[in-house]
């Protein structure tokens, strides 16, 4: 039986209560910050809309480069130009703003060339620090709701890995 690869084996994803536009207006410059430029920005709506297909819902792709790890690992294959550049989707679901990546380790361990896990590492880990830069996890007004709401709140601030599941819990509380 072959083994099924879930997705979230294949994402690097969090989700957000920032609104889609802010987090899209602040991914070039953490991008940035991380040696990785914003080579395009594809927003799905607009094009499919003036292909004259209808669709309805927010979703942006950006396609980032770190050139110097792009030259390395071509300089190794020009096969591996077939998945380069990477890109991160932002788009809207559940009334959150989702950010997810496919993981460059899965692509490139398509690809038998020497040094190209050990890249493709690197890169990943690059990329999820973009994408938890660019997702905060809390509004930006702090929660005002019981002590068990501050903790939470204070302990996502601490622990940004599991600030997903925490904001739910904040969000519940801060609702009741």
């Amino acid at each position: 039986m072959a083994h099924k690869i879930m997705k979230d084996d294949c994402l690097i994803k969090r989700t957000t209560i920032t609104a889609l536009d802010e987090v899209c207006r602040g991914l070039p410059e953490i991008a940035q910050r991380h040696k990785f430029g914003v080579l395009g920005v594809h927003d799905l709506k607009e094009k499919m809309t003036s292909k004259g297909v209808a669709f309805d819902r927010e979703c942006r792709v950006f396609e980032v480069c770190n050139p110097q790890q792009a030259k390395e690992i071509l300089n190794r294959s020009m096969e591996i130009a077939t998945v380069l550049p990477c890109r991160i989707s932002v788009y809207q679901e559940g009334g959150r703003t989702v950010m997810a990546a496919i993981k460059p380790t899965l692509l490139l361990g398509l690809f038998d060339v020497p040094g190209a896990a050990a890249a493709a590492k690197e890169v990943e880990d690059t990329m999820g620090k973009i994408i938890e830069d660019a997702t905060p996890c809390f509004a930006k007004e702090p929660i005002r709701h019981g002590r068990i709401a501050r903790r939470v709140f204070q302990r996502g601030a601490r622990t940004r890995r599991r600030c997903n599941s925490l904001i739910v819990v904040t969000c519940r509380i801060a609702s009741e």
